[in-house]
């Protein structure tokens, strides 16, 4: 992530790398929120978004744009993430590609995405907004788990790893489901969630009680 010149500042010495190396900003992002720093991964991943696109590779910056848009939910500017992620949706019409796991994975970002954003806006008042956004989410994630349990039937069953890599391609696909939001161990854990978005999916979860 060094810069090609020693008079660059931080931003763009941090900006150069990820131009050169998009799945080493994605995994910077990701370390960062991990840290507690989540302004600094919603910058980080946003430039991983950027990088990912400047590559041909939609797909993996659709999945950026989504963990960009979890930090902003995370930080409780709803209307930003709430933006982010619409693109990021409109975005996955454009996706192509016969890589399955791939593809369960961006649905699966979307899914995780959508509940983040659920759980600021019913944090912030927005009960309506909230809810349409955590139920969209479970029936997308729904019918994620239907289409893995179809391919298991037919053997073409898919690997789910039960911890974050720290690499993009390591991450929950299939068998995501609204459920595994209220266990905090998957949210610390698996998703990594920082402890301020945790406290406000389980508000959700408990309905505000």
């Amino acid at each position: 992530m060094s810069s090609r010149e020693d008079w660059d500042t931080d931003a763009e010495s941090e900006a150069d790398g990820a131009a050169r190396n998009p799945y080493a900003a994605w995994e910077w992002g990701t370390q960062l929120r991990a840290s507690g720093d989540i302004a600094g991964a919603a910058k980080t991943h946003k430039l991983a978004a950027e990088a990912f696109e400047d590559i041909g590779d939609k797909t993996r910056s659709v999945i950026s744009q989504y963990d960009e848009g979890i930090d902003l939910a995370a930080l409780g500017k709803n209307k930003e993430a709430n933006e982010v992620i619409s693109n990021a949706i409109k975005s996955m019409k454009q996706i192509e590609g016969g890589d399955v796991e791939l593809l369960q994975r961006v649905v699966a970002k979307e899914g995780e995405a959508r509940i983040a954003l659920a759980s600021a806006l019913w944090d912030s008042g927005s009960k309506q907004e909230a809810e349409s956004s955590l139920g969209t989410a479970c029936v997308r994630l729904d019918v994620l788990e239907a289409d893995a349990e179809k391919r298991a039937a037919s053997k073409k069953a898919v690997t789910v790893p039960d911890h974050l890599q720290f690499s993009i391609d390591d991450q929950a696909g299939a068998g995501l489901s609204c459920s595994r939001f209220k266990n905090e161990k998957f949210l610390t854990e698996t998703l990594e969630w920082p402890e301020a978005l945790q406290k406000k999916v389980n508000k959700l979860n408990s309905l505000g009680k």
